[in-house]
């Protein structure tokens, strides 16, 4: 049986499509993002599957937001914020 983190796909947030579409046809709440994000992050880092690298490293990658940026709590990180490398 594959980890739960693995289910459907890697980074998936159970319960943040219901909740998105709660919000339609407006942009969903941040609030909803942020918590179901954290409860994932925090349930994949006390896990043992915190031990694969590539299934941190994809976690990581769908979820760019917790990537550090050019202002990091501990002071400059030496890169600017992911989307500044967007031309939108």
């Amino acid at each position: 049986m594959l980890p739960i983190f693995r289910q459907p796909f890697v980074g998936y947030l159970p319960g943040y499509l219901a909740a998105s579409k709660a919000t339609a046809p407006g942009r969903p709440l941040q609030g909803v993002y942020d918590a179901a994000l954290m409860e994932q992050w925090q349930g994949l880092l006390n896990s043992s599957a915190s031990q694969d690298e590539r299934l941190v490293h994809t976690f990581l990658e769908r979820h760019p937001s917790l990537l550090p940026g050019a202002h990091s709590v501990d002071g400059d990180s030496g890169h600017s914020a992911f989307s500044d490398g967007c031309d939108l």
